[in-house]
C-alpha cells in the first residue's frame, strides 16, 4: 500500500482513497499506477509502458494516450498543470508526487471512514425505506420466451422486430431452429429433421441466416435467405475445408461474409478468420501467440467500422481488443476482470455489452476507453445477444441446474451391479471422484452463488472448501491412499489434504499447469507444465516439498509396472511403452485427467462424436479398442471408475429450463 501525493493506492485491492472516497482502479491503471510508484522520480519510457501493459502487441497511439489520460483522471491530474504524472516530450513520464511505502497492516484512515460513512449510508437508505413507504429500484425482467424446455444461441434481428434460436424441449431431443416476432408473439420452426441445428445469427439485414447444422458424422456451417413468409429457402453449405476445424461466429457487417474462429486445441491459441461468400476466401484476421486459449469471439459494429474480439492472452488473463477494419490498427485494448465470453454491439456502435457464464455483465464505452460493470442481483443470468437501449439488454437466463452425477455399471461389465442411483444436489456438479477405500465420492459443485469442493455418502455431505463463485476447475484426482485431493483451479494447481482439512496453492496465476496424476504408492504428484508452447512434466514431492523437472513433450506418465509406461504426448496420443520401446494406443480428445484413467490392463476414456457421447477402451498390450455408447446432448464427459472397474461414476446433462428475457436497469 502507498501513499501518493494526496491518495491511498492499495495495490492489492485496485483501490485509490482521496478525503474519505475509495473508488476502484481498472486493470491496466491499477498496473500503471504500481508501475510508477515503483520507480518514483524516475523515467517511464513508453517503451516500458507498452511492454507492461500490451506485450507483444501492436497499438494506436490513441490507445496508448487513453490509458495515461485515464491514470491522470483518476488521481485529478492535467497534463497541461502536472502535479503528479509530468510529461517529458519523446521520452516519456515522471511521477513527481511524493511516494511513501504504508504498514502492510494499516488500514488509511480514508478508508475507514469511507468504510464508516458506507455504513452509516446503508442505515440511513434503510431506515428510510422502512419509515417513508418508499421503494428500492431493482431491475427489471421481461421473459420474451416462455416455452418449456431450453432456449439457447439467441439472435435478434431489430429490423425485423424477430428473436432467432435454438430449442428442445427434452434433453434428448434434437436442437431446432426457432423464430419469434416480438410484435406479433407468433413462433416458428425453421428446422426438422435428426441433426442439431445451433449457433444460427442473422444477417445485419435480417434477409439471411447462419447457422451450424451436425449429426453424428457430420458438422456444417450454412447460410440460408430469409423470410417471415417463406422461411428459409436457397440452403448454400460452407466447404468442408473452410468449416473443418472451425465455429461459427458472426456476419459482416455489410453481409459479404461470415467470422469464423478455431476450434479449440491443446497448445494451439485460437484464431479469427474472415470467410468472403462470393468468392470463397478464406483470410486470417488473428494469429495470436503465447500459451492462452487465443480469440475466441468476434463481432463487427453495425457500421462496418470496428471488430471487436475477446481474447485468453494466459490462463488468467483476458482483453478485449478492438480493431480499426480500414486501417487494420488496434485501437482499443482494454484486460477483462473477468473471462467474459460473449459480447454485442450496442446499436449507436459507441459502447459493447459484455457478459460471463456466471452472470458478470460489463458495458466498455468506446468514447471513454472505460470499461463500467453492470451490478445486477439476478442468478444465472448469461448469453447477452441485443443491447436496446443504455440501460437495456437481451439476454438467456436458466434455472442453474444443469449437471448431476450419475452411479451406472460400467457398459462393459459382463457382471450386473445393483447399485444405481444420481448425486442430484441443486447447481451443477462436476469432476467425480470415488473413493477407492471408502464409500466416499468427492465432486466440485455450482450452487447459491458459490463453487465448493463436496465430500459425500450415501446419507450425507460437507462442504470441504468454498471458491469464488467464477472459479473455474480443469481437474480434481484423490490419491491412493485417500487422504488427499489434487486440483486445478483457475489455472492453480493444489492439493488438499483431507485430514487436516488444509488447501496448499503449488503453482502460481502467471503459469499454465494441467493433468495431475498422483503417482502410485507415493506421496508424489505429476503435472504438466506448458512451456514455450510445449508441455513438460514435473514430479512435486509433497514430503519434502521439492519440484522436479522430467519429462519434455508429454502431458502424463503413468507406471503400468516397474517396465512398463503409459504416456500421453503433445498430440494427446497414448503410448504403451516397455523397455524403451513405444507402441500407439489410441488418439484422445482430451488432456483432462478426469477424462481418462487406468484399470487393469485397459485404457478407458470418453469421447464425443457431434452430439453422442462414448466410453471408450484400449487393450495396452494387444491394442484392441472398443467402443459402448453412453448418452445423447452430453457434454461434460469426466467420469471415474470404482477399483475392479465395475461401476462408472459419470456426468449427467440435464436440460436446464431457460428462457430469454429482456433487462432494463
Amino acid at each position: 500500500m502507498y501513499k501518493v501525493g494526496e491518495f491511498v493506492f492499495d495495490y492489492q485491492r485496485a483501490e485509490l482513497g482521496h478525503q474519505g472516497q475509495v473508488k476502484k482502479l481498472e486493470p491496466q491503471i491499477n498496473e500503471l499506477l504500481k508501475l510508477f510508484v515503483e520507480n518514483p522520480g524516475q523515467l517511464v519510457t513508453k517503451e516500458q509502458i507498452i511492454h507492461l501493459l500490451w506485450p507483444n502487441r501492436i497499438i494506436t497511439d490513441d490507445a496508448f494516450r487513453a490509458v495515461i489520460k485515464k491514470l491522470r483522471r483518476s488521481l485529478g491530474d492535467s497534463a497541461k498543470e502536472a502535479r503528479y504524472v509530468r510529461t517529458l516530450p519523446l521520452k516519456g513520464y515522471i511521477l513527481i508526487a511524493e511516494v511513501s511505502v504504508l504498514p502492510s497492516k494499516a488500514r488509511p484512515l480514508n478508508h475507514l471512514r469511507y468504510r464508516l460513512l458506507s455504513i452509516i449510508a446503508l442505515i440511513l437508505l434503510v431506515l428510510f425505506y422502512l419509515f417513508s413507504g418508499g421503494t428500492v429500484i431493482e431491475p427489471k425482467l421481461e421473459a420474451l420466451t416462455k416455452v418449456a424446455g431450453s432456449e439457447v444461441s439467441p439472435s435478434f434481428n431489430s429490423k425485423l422486430n424477430h428473436l432467432l434460436y435454438s430449442h428442445r424441449a427434452e434433453k434428448d431431443d434434437y436442437l431446432q431452429l426457432y423464430t419469434k416476432s416480438l410484435e406479433s408473439g407468433e413462433i416458428t420452426q425453421l428446422t426438422f429433421g435428426e441433426a442439431n441445428f445451433a449457433n444460427a445469427y442473422f444477417s445485419y439485414d435480417g434477409s439471411k441466416i447462419a447457422f451450424t447444422r451436425s449429426t453424428a458424422t457430420t458438422s456444417d456451417i450454412v447460410i440460408a435467405d430469409y423470410s417471415p413468409q417463406t422461411g428459409l429457402t436457397n440452403y448454400d453449405t460452407l466447404p468442408q475445408a473452410v468449416s473443418s476445424q472451425r465455429y461459427l461466429q458472426s456476419w459482416r457487417a455489410n453481409g459479404q461474409g461470415l467470422y469464423l474462429s478455431d476450434a479449440k486445441k491443446p497448445l494451439t491459441p485460437q484464431g479469427i478468420w474472415y470467410y468472403r461468400i462470393d468468392n470463397q476466401t478464406l483470410q486470417n484476421i488473428t494469429s495470436p501467440g503465447g500459451n492462452g486459449g487465443g480469440d475466441y469471439f468476434a463481432r463487427e459494429s453495425h457500421n462496418g467500422r470496428w471488430l471487436a474480439v475477446l481474447r485468453n492472452s494466459d490462463s488468467q488473463s483476458h482483453e478485449l481488443l478492438i480493431q480499426h477494419l480500414a486501417s487494420g490498427e488496434l485501437s482499443h485494448i482494454t484486460l477483462l476482470p473477468k473471462a467474459f465470453n460473449r459480447l454485442v454491439w450496442q446499436q449507436d456502435d459507441e459502447s459493447i455489452l459484455l457478459s460471463s457464464f456466471h452472470s458478470d455483465f460489463a458495458q466498455y464505452n468506446l468514447t471513454e476507453y472505460e470499461l463500467h460493470t453492470i451490478e445486477l442481483d439476478i442468478p444465472h443470468l448469461n448469453d447477452v445477444f441485443y443491447g436496446c437501449g443504455k440501460h437495456c439488454f437481451y439476454a438467456r437466463q436458466h434455472n442453474g441446474n444443469y449437471l448431476d452425477l450419475q452411479y451406472l455399471a460400467n457398459p462393459f461389465s459382463e457382471n450386473s451391479v445393483s447399485h444405481f442411483g444420481f448425486h442430484t444436489q441443486l447447481g451443477a456438479q462436476d469432476f467425480p471422484i470415488m473413493d477407492k477405500i471408502s464409500d466416499k465420492t468427492y465432486f466440485v459443485t455450482k450452487q447459491f452463488g458459490r463453487t465448493e469442493l463436496i465430500a459425500a455418502d450415501r446419507q450425507t455431505s460437507r462442504v470441504l472448501h468454498t471458491f469464488p463463485r467464477d472459479s473455474d476447475f480443469s481437474a480434481l484426482q484423490l490419491n491412493a491412499e485417500g487422504r488427499k485431493l489434487a486440483g486445478i483451479v483457475d489455472g492453480r494447481l493444489f492439493v488438499f489434504d483431507l485430514e487436516k482439512d488444509a488447501i496448499k496453492f503449488l503453482t502460481t496465476s502467471l503459469e499454465q499447469v494441467t493433468t495431475p496424476v498422483w503417482v502410485s504408492n507415493l506421496d508424489n504428484l505429476h503435472y504438466a507444465r506448458l512451456e514455450h508452447g510445449s508441455p513438460v512434466i514435473y514430479r512435486y514431492e509433497l514430503d519434502t516439498q521439492i519440484t522436479v523437472r522430467e519429462d519434455v513433450g508429454y502431458f502424463a506418465k503413468i507406471k503400468v509396472s516397474s517396465s512398463e509406461t503409459l504416456l500421453l504426448d503433445d498430440a494427446l496420443q497414448a503410448w504403451y511403452q516397455k523397455d524403451g520401446k513405444k507402441r500407439l494406443l489410441a488418439k484422445l480428445q482430451s488432456v483432462s485427467s478426469n477424462r481418462w484413467l487406468m484399470r487393469g490392463e485397459w485404457l478407458y476414456y470418453t469421447t464425443r462424436k457431434e452430439n453422442l457421447a462414448y466410453l471408450e477402451r484400449v487393450n495396452v498390450y494387444t491394442g484392441a479398442i472398443e467402443t459402448q455408447f453412453l448418452a445423447k446432448n452430453r457434454y461434460r464427459l469426466n467420469f471415474d471408475l470404482s477399483t475392479d472397474a465395475e461401476v462408472m461414476l459419470a456426468v449427467r446433462s440435464l436440460l436446464a429450463q431457460s428462457d430469454l428475457v429482456k433487462i432494463e436497469y
